[in-house]
C-alpha cells in the first residue's frame, strides 16, 4: 500500500512572516534535493490568530528578496482542527506556541514541536554529533543510493518521524548543541531559555532584524530537513 507524503504544518501567530518563510524555504530546499525528496513532503503554514488579507506583508517580500527566493504568496490561513488533524508534524516558531497548540488540540501533543526544539530532538536521536546538524552535504552524500524510490523514501521518513514523535521529551536536548535537559533548563535558566528557544516576530521592526530573522529561519528549516533525512537513513541502516 502506497503511503502518502508527510504533512508538515508550520505555525506562527499571524501567518504573515515566520511560518510563511519556513514553508517556502522548506519547499525550495526539498525541490533542490530532487523530485524524490520533494514528493515525500506536503508543506503548508498557518497562524494561530491569522486574519485574511490581500497583500503580503512588505517585510515578507523584503525577506524573500534577501534570501533570493521567488514564490507565490497566499492569504493568511488560521489554525483549525482540520489542519491539525491532517498534519503529521506541527512546527511552531516558539515553545509557547507549541504548548498552546498542544493544550488547545488535545490528543495531538506528540506532533507539536517548536522549530528549534525539533532540531534539538533530531540532534539528540542522532547521538549528539560534535559538529551538529549539517546542511552542507550533497543529496548523494545524504542518500547514497538509499532514497531513489519515492515510496521507500516516504516509508523511511515516516518511520523516523514516528520515532521522533514517540521519543520521551524529558530525555531530549531541546536545543541543538546544548547538552542540558529541558527540566534543568527551565528550572535554572527559564527566562534565558524561553528567549533563546524562540524565533521571535520581527515584523515592523528594524530592517536588519527582519533580515536576520529570515536568515535564522532559513538556517533552522534546512537543518530540520537535512536532519530528518539523515535520521531516516539511520533508521534504514539499522533495520
Amino acid at each position: 500500500m502506497n503511503q502518502p507524503a508527510l504533512e508538515i504544518l508550520f505555525v506562527c501567530k499571524g501567518n504573515l512572516f515566520r511560518s510563511v518563510l519556513a514553508e517556502v524555504v522548506f519547499r525550495k530546499t526539498a525541490q533542490n534535493l530532487g523530485s524524490v525528496i520533494q514528493e515525500c513532503f506536503s508543506i503548508s503554514s498557518c497562524g494561530i490568530d491569522a486574519k485574511a488579507c490581500r497583500e503580503a506583508h512588505p517585510d515578507l517580500r523584503a525577506a524573500l528578496t534577501h534570501l533570493g527566493i521567488e514564490a507565490p504568496l497566499k492569504s493568511p490561513l488560521k489554525l483549525s482542527h482540520r489542519l491539525v488533524d491532517k498534519a503529521d508534524l506541527l512546527i511552531a516558531m516558539t515553545r509557547q506556541q507549541s504548548y498552546l497548540i498542544s493544550n488547545q488540540y488535545v490528543g495531538h501533543r506528540e506532533k507539536c514541536f517548536s522549530l528549534l526544539e525539533i532540531n534539538g530532538a533530531i540532534w539528540t536521536l542522532l547521538g549528539c554529533p560534535d559538529k551538529g546538524l549539517s546542511t552542507s552535504a550533497t543529496p548523494y552524500e545524504l542518500f547514497d543510493g538509499l532514497f531513489r524510490e519515492k515510496q521507500k523514501t516516504i516509508q523511511a521518513i515516516r518511520a523516523a518521524t514516528d520515532i521522533l514523535k514517540c521519543a520521551p521529551r524529558e530525555e531530549m536536548y531541546p536545543l541543538e548543541g546544548i547538552k542540558i535537559g529541558v527540566f534543568e533548563l527551565m528550572s535554572r535558566f527559564s527566562t534565558c531559555f524561553n528567549q533563546i528557544s524562540a524565533i521571535h516576530d520581527p515584523l515592523c521592526g528594524p530592517r536588519e532584524e527582519v533580515l536576520a530573522c529570515a536568515e535564522k529561519i532559513e538556517q533552522e528549516v534546512k537543518k530540520f530537513l537535512f536532519g530528518l533525512v539523515k535520521f531516516a537513513r539511520r533508521v534504514v541502516d539499522r533495520s
